[in-house]
């Protein structure tokens, strides 16, 4: 039976079981197995906790479309008068957009809370104020941004109750399983929605009218509790690996990067970067041949060309992707844009074949920064069934680039031969930065960034690569694309030498894996409104199996091996 347990989170403790550092997790007052925090609270916030280890449970909780009502009691420099409370129930406009209404209101008293073990910053001549908020959406840091919009900063924040489910009966540190009418409040409060498409766009919903408040609630004041230090802090053999997964983040909800982004321009900017890779794959495949004649490169060195440009892509994804944790996205975003142009003037001027394969190392590397941060823009901006349709949105607008590179290759090759292609790539990266900056926002906020020294990527790299979770979806998606990789490497010998295609139907058989690909992602998008997406994962890795099968037939038979006649 699932469980769902509510715990009072002490200041300056983590919301996460495991630290290298070795500063307060969760793992120091919950030993319950198998639970994980549904949302978040920052370091220096206090309060209702959820953790629960029913899945379907912790997404709902965190899913913007419930609106569930969260409470907070705030203190605050100053006394709010009118006007700021009105624009905090109306609305504050912040950089990610205006919030939506909340209720507000000033307590006559001091909410009974036990004192902070680190008080609370004090001003002479200042006076301080006591504010319950109830809010209906978690953006990062969403509370303190709000009363610092308004001129009254935060300075003590306690979340007091999710729906139904409050703080009555706890102490700091303490915590205890939901009572039935909890659990089945809550559950109501949070029925099951059907998928729908992401919105990249929200609109600011009108004012509902001001509703009565409770009395403001009373907890039993007490001594705060000794964090129990656990042997585990610092031990990455002792971690957690989904705490390495992602990088660092101790707020409440994933922040509504989208707000305020153009959506049909923002899509097409991430699927341009997510192109660096498949256009500098495909675009130069039918000049092999002439590669091959100018360069006097035999033996399949060209093939390594295409080899170590994947070889980078890989190492490239391993390096920027901690780099964007720590420094944000457009930054990675700008210099690999330029890396992989410069890069691609290198190809255009090679005259060797040794210097062609090592300047499409290095365009690898920088193309990676393309298809990873892109997708961690997504990351960034969307909940997790959101983010399944927008990837599905993302593959139609680069599934179409293996469909036009080669015959966009073949074509740029008649101004100029083979380096043209290059030059191409190269004008492409420069639009893709120039849109990098002007046009993409900054999705990863400055204190969600990962701030562990660099020594630590290696074990969280370790961590992972022994996770079972995460083997569990990296090894069947690694073998798809494994597969796709072998068959574009293979493709320009097999299809022009083997089977001697003209290029033009080169391209047009080419053409049907990009249609395979954009034929399923549209499929999955449609899918992901309907089933679970790990059900459909399931089935789409059985279904690759099943396709490996029969490969692997037609190669053992020897069927189809003949030459047939291309017009």
């Amino acid at each position: 039976m699932p469980k769902t347990i509510k715990l009072f989170k002490p200041y300056d403790v983590l919301c996460q079981f495991t630290d290298e550092q070795g500063r307060p997790t969760l793992a120091d007052h919950v030993s319950v197995p198998g639970v994980y925090a549904a949302g978040r609270l920052d370091r220096d916030s206090e309060g209702l906790l959820l953790l629960t280890d029913d899945g379907g449970l912790a997404h709902r909780l965190t899913d913007p479309r419930h609106e569930h009502p969260k409470t907070y009691l705030v203190q605050v420099e100053r006394i709010p008068d009118a006007a700021a409370l009105e624009a905090l129930r109306t609305g504050v406009t912040l950089p990610d957009g205006p919030t939506r209404p909340t209720e507000a209101e000033v307590l006559d008293e001091p909410p009974d809370l036990p004192e902070r073990p680190v008080p609370i910053r004090f001003r002479k001549n200042v006076p301080t104020a006591w504010i319950r908020l109830t809010l209906r959406e978690g953006r990062n840091r969403q509370v303190r941004r709000m009363t610092a919009a308004v001129g009254h900063p935060t300075l003590r924040l306690v979340r007091w109750s999710i729906g139904g489910v409050t703080l009555e009966g706890l102490q700091p540190g303490s915590w205890a399983e939901l009572s039935p009418e909890e659990d089945e409040a809550l559950r109501a409060l949070l029925p099951v929605l059907p998928p729908r498409r992401p919105r990249l766009r929200e609109r600011r919903p009108p004012s509902p009218e001001a509703r009565p408040l409770a009395d403001p609630p009373k907890i039993f004041q007490s001594s705060i509790p000794k964090p129990r230090r656990s042997l585990s802090h610092g031990s990455p053999r002792n971690s957690r690996p989904e705490d390495f997964l992602m990088p660092y983040d101790e707020t409440q909800n994933r922040p509504s990067g989208a707000r305020g982004i153009p959506g049909l321009r923002f899509i097409i900017l991430l699927g341009l970067l997510d192109a660096f890779g498949p256009l500098g794959i495909d675009m130069y495949l039918p000049a092999f041949p002439r590669i091959a004649e100018d360069l006097h490169a035999d033996g399949g060195r060209v093939e390594l060309t295409l080899s170590l440009f994947l070889a980078g892509l890989a190492v490239g994804q391993l390096i920027c992707g901690p780099i964007s944790d720590r420094v944000g996205r457009r930054r990675p975003l700008l210099y690999g844009a330029a890396a992989f142009a410069a890069a691609s003037v290198v190809c255009a001027f090679a005259r060797s074949i040794e210097a062609l394969i090592l300047a499409r190392f290095v365009m690898g590397l920088a193309g990676a920064t393309g298809m990873v941060v892109a997708r961690a823009v997504v990351r960034d901006s969307f909940e997790e069934a959101d983010s399944a349709r927008v990837y599905s949105m993302l593959m139609l607008v680069i599934g179409v680039a293996p469909i036009i590179s080669p015959t966009l290759g073949s074509w740029v090759m008649t101004f100029g031969g083979w380096p043209s292609i290059f030059w191409s790539l190269a004008a492409f990266a420069c639009v893709c930065g120039v849109g990098v900056l002007f046009d993409m926002p900054e999705t990863l906020a400055e204190e969600r960034r990962d701030r562990e020294p660099a020594a630590a990527i290696l074990p969280r790299y370790a961590m992972v690569f022994v996770d079972r979770r995460f083997l569990g979806y990296a090894v069947p998606s690694s073998l798809a694309l494994g597969m796709i990789f072998a068959y574009v490497t293979a493709a320009p010998s097999m299809f022009l030498q083997h089977f001697r295609l003209s290029p033009t139907a080169f391209n047009v058989v080419f053409a049907g894996n990009a249609i395979g690909l954009i034929g399923a992602a549209q499929v999955n998008r449609r899918l992901s409104r309907r089933f679970d997406t790990h059900a459909i994962l399931r089935g789409a890795t059985l279904a690759n199996a099943a396709a490996s099968v029969g490969l692997l037939a037609l190669a053992w038979t020897g069927a189809g091996a003949s030459r047939p006649s291309w017009p």
